[in-house]
């Protein structure tokens, strides 16, 4: 496809807005049950991998949803497609620091409890 094609200078509305997304979320859902029931249950390995296949397609297709639907005259012109999928390069280092230091901080409080109540000493001396 052609850049021009996909770069036009259409604006969708509000509400075509928000059937691009009922529609997006309908298809996801309906990635999940579209495949054939074999009586198996929800936690059979076969119908897992056809749940994470669907899941897997999806993902690509919003994606291509997100490119093709994008209003360039609101973002700009120069917005890539990564920023535009919340992906940057710019505060990468505290967007994967802060993280882990903040799960380390949310476990403290229950680690603190259990050395406090001898829980650690038991398991480990």
């Amino acid at each position: 496809m052609s850049n021009k094609l996909l770069a036009s200078h259409t604006r969708f509305g509000c509400t075509s807005n928000i059937l691009l997304c009922i529609s997006l979320a309908t298809m996801y859902v309906g990635s999940l049950y579209i495949w054939r029931n074999n009586h198996h249950g929800r936690d059979h390995p076969s119908t897992i991998k056809k749940r994470f296949l669907s899941v897997f397609l999806m993902s690509f297709i919003s994606a291509f949803f997100v490119y093709v639907f994008t209003d360039k005259v609101y973002f700009g012109y120069e917005v890539t497609y990564w920023s535009l999928m919340g992906l940057r390069f710019s505060g990468l280092l505290p967007a994967t620091i802060l993280p882990l230091f903040l799960t380390m901080v949310l476990f403290m409080g229950p680690m603190s409890l259990h050395y406090n109540d001898g829980l650690y000493n038991r398991f480990f001396w």
